[in-house]
Order: structure tokens, then sequence, then C-alpha cells
């Protein structure tokens, strides 16, 4: 279940960053989990937060970082750490799409 968490909290902090560029958003797919690392379990009552910033952006590509943390009373524990790259498409025809505008 946490996988999957990951994978969206990244898309969601993909989206953003491309988003700021002011331009259509493109559709984003999953294309790669770089890394996944589980440091300690998530416990039943644990408040999660996924936390993401950019590691690479590509001209089709961005690479998220996404690191999880969980809440147990007054400690946060970081609890997992991943990477995963989402791509730009073209829901139509599936080709990769540039995700900022090209400056002239």
């Amino acid at each position: 279940m946490i996988l999957s968490y990951i994978d969206q909290a990244g898309a969601i902090g993909a989206r953003r960053e491309v988003q700021q560029a002011g331009d259509a958003m493109p559709f984003l797919v999953t294309v790669a989990v770089n890394r996944v690392e589980f440091k300690l379990p998530v416990l039943v009552g644990d408040v999660v937060r996924f936390l993401t910033r950019p590691v690479h952006v590509g001209r089709t590509s961005i690479t998220m970082q996404i690191r999880v943390e969980a809440e147990r009373g007054p400690d946060v524990y970081h609890v997992t750490e991943a990477e995963v790259v989402y791509v730009g498409i073209d829901p139509t025809s599936r080709r990769p799409l540039p995700l900022f505008p090209v400056k002239a």
C-alpha cells in the first residue's frame, strides 16, 4: 500500500513542479522507480506524510525524491524514501511531450 501512496505523492509533486511553468499540463505517467528504501515500518495509528522534491528535470521527464515520515505522538520518524521518474505524454498518441515550454 505504501508504494502506491509514494507513487501518487511523487506524481502530485511532479505535477506541481511542472504547473509552476504556467503552460498546459501534460499527462504524467510513472516510468521508473529507481530506488525504494524502507527504514522503519509504518504502524497502525501512524499519521503519515509525504515530502517531495525534484532531483532531476529533463526535457520530457522529471525525477522526484519522496520522503515518507510517520508521526507517532510527539515523535516523527523517517520511515521510507524513494526516487521515482515521471514522463509527460500525449494521452492519445502515447508519445513523450516536453514538460516545460521551449523559450525562443
